[in-house]
């Protein structure tokens, strides 16, 4: 049982940006653990299937690449309602890529996902490892 109670995300629904690497899927194990449904996100489907079945049946999981404009946007216009959405894309992968190459750009693409999260009323939460620090 969690310190938040025995199912805090009950009912709730919560989109996993990098969905596919270890940060992720501990993360959507964690939110399948307090009664949420992982909803995986990234750009490679066969790691996406693969971190979607290990996880059971309250993960699922759909291939977007976050790096390209409005890409972000298109998704969440697709998918059902969705009550929070975890930013944990690697910085040496798709993060470096959303705007630039360094890590400053990486940090303001990550900073544009959560506006554009934010404008559709999605609860927005960044993981960060030691090469992308937190803003």
């Amino acid at each position: 049982m969690s310190i938040f109670g025995s199912n805090p995300l009950a009912e709730q629904r919560v989109l996993i940006l990098g969905g596919s690497g270890a940060m992720g899927a501990a993360t959507a194990a964690e939110i399948i653990a307090l009664g949420g449904d992982a909803i995986l996100a990234g750009r490679n489907e066969k790691k996406l299937l693969k971190v979607s079945r290990e996880l059971g049946h309250q993960a699922s999981f759909t291939v977007a690449d976050v790096s390209k404009p409005q890409a972000l946007d298109e998704l969440l216009h697709r998918l059902e309602a969705i009550d929070h959405i975890v930013i944990a894309i690697s910085a040496d992968a798709a993060a470096s890529s959303i705007s630039g190459t360094d890590r400053i750009s990486a940090e303001q693409g990550a900073v544009s996902l959560m506006r554009t999260s934010l404008q559709h009323r999605a609860g927005v939460g960044a993981l960060s490892s030691q090469k992308l620090a937190p803003f």
